[in-house]
């Protein structure tokens, strides 16, 4: 029965999506790749889709000092989602909105050929969580069979508890204009 109130029937498909993709991230010129599973559930007729998440950890490096792009530093980032992600699929456009924290569990920078760590930690992660919200890209079509195409733009919060450099490291990732662009493929 429509938990909605519409009288007719939802058939639940389950669809296991693979995506693979980046982020750039405005505030250091710099991007992350993303890669990752989509356990979704697609209700038919009405096209309302829910997912669970699981993003591999990634790595990504930004430039320490402003201007010195040879010392760079790396960032191990982690996700955690904070609630299903939801959205809709209609004549072919997906539009989904997810919730997750950033986590950044060490930066390094290069220092006399050592990786020397100089912040983030097991509760270093955005203040607030994240909310992401993608969409097919214009001009494609998103099906439940083949995938697709999807992008969006999103802010990024402060960190926080990431040790000493904690307004440092807030300086190089947190702001507006962040985009994730994904490709979301049926998986085998």
């Amino acid at each position: 029965v429509d938990p909605n109130g519409g009288g007719g029937n939802e058939t639940v498909v389950p669809i296991l999506l693979e995506m693979v993709g980046q982020t750039s991230i405005a505030a250091s010129d710099s991007s992350l790749p993303i890669n990752g599973v989509i356990a979704s559930e697609l209700s038919l007729p009405s096209g309302n889709v829910e997912a669970s998440l699981e993003i591999d950890p990634t790595q990504g490096t930004f430039p320490v000092i402003k201007y010195f792009r040879k010392w760079q530093a790396t960032a191990d980032v982690t996700f955690t989602q904070t609630a299903m992600t939801t959205g809709k699929l209609e004549a072919g456009n997906l539009s989904t909105s997810s919730e997750m924290y950033i986590n950044v569990p060490k930066v390094t920078i290069p220092l006399f050929g050592f990786d020397v760590k100089i912040g983030g930690g097991d509760n270093c992660r955005t203040a607030e969580p994240v909310t992401i919200n993608l969409a097919s890209v214009e001009g494609t079509t998103f099906s439940p069979a083949n995938g697709g195409p999807v992008t969006g733009t999103y802010d990024l919060p402060e960190l926080e508890n990431c040790g000493l450099l904690t307004s440092v490291l807030t300086s190089k990732i947190a702001g507006p204009g962040n985009v994730l662009e994904l490709d979301l493929s049926v998986s085998q």
